[in-house]
């Protein structure tokens, strides 16, 4: 069997480095921990909750206060829009994160079989967006201290344009702010990656188990038991 088809189980190793990326980005606690260890756990999510809500709050006033310069304007909203994206997702993520745990942990004993070729894809599509998304944030910022700019006009208690220095400060603030919501939103990404592409590989090993079922009366109780299996799992899938 080629490497690509060997089948592994989606509780060995599929969702491991999609929860502990998610887990650096303090948004998988683990639950076995003691109540000590979640408590610096959750200390440590509000954190990087609060860096979210103070993007949100200084690019909002600094896209309010050039609301008179069109061109600039639609620039910024532009470029602050995906930090807003990232965060909303991070909102209803926290809303929905029991329900997601508990659907994770169903297909991780499940004890269905995905190819080897899917479970590295996965990987590898992470490890490529977050340093797509890397890359692009540290080429506009470069960019626009460069030209003497802010990467996206936002309020600060001091002038940033006053000096090289202050613009250097002011881009620390936004990179400090924004950062934390699109790694975030990566890991966000790759775990609904993760489970749309194991339920796309299970409805594909549905689909070539009806394919493979045939009937004959020395078969009869073995091809009843097949096909109920076989219904039990699309009826679990679609559940």
């Amino acid at each position: 069997m080629e490497p690509s088809k060997v089948l592994v189980s989606p509780g060995h190793k599929y969702f491991e480095f999609n929860l502990k990326f998610l887990f650096a980005v303090g948004l998988w606690p683990h639950k076995e921990w003691c109540r000590n260890k979640l408590e610096l756990y959750k200390m440590y999510e509000t954190n990087l909750h609060m860096l979210s809500v103070v993007y949100l709050i200084i690019s909002s006033i600094g896209t309010y206060n050039i609301r008179g310069n069109m061109e600039i304007l639609m620039s910024n909203l532009d470029k602050s829009l995906i930090g807003y994206v990232f965060v909303f997702k991070i909102f209803a993520f926290e809303i929905k994160r029991k329900e997601l745990r508990s659907l994770v942990n169903d297909i991780m004993q499940s004890g269905d079989k995905i190819t080897k070729k899917c479970e590295d894809r996965m990987t590898s599509l992470l490890m490529f967006v977050m340093i797509l998304v890397t890359m692009i944030v540290s080429a506009f910022s470069m960019s626009a201290l460069y030209d003497g700019e802010m990467t996206v006009e936002a309020w600060m208690p001091f002038d940033p344009l006053q000096s090289k220095k202050h613009l250097l400060m002011a881009a620390q603030i936004l990179a400090v702010t924004f950062m934390p919501c699109a790694l975030r939103g990566v890991g966000l990404q790759g775990i609904v990656c993760s489970v749309i592409m194991y339920f796309c590989e299970q409805l594909q090993d549905v689909q070539m188990k009806i394919r493979h079922l045939h009937y004959s009366p020395h078969r009869d109780e073995e091809v009843r038991q097949e096909f109920k299996d076989i219904v039990k799992k699309h009826v679990r899938l679609i559940r």
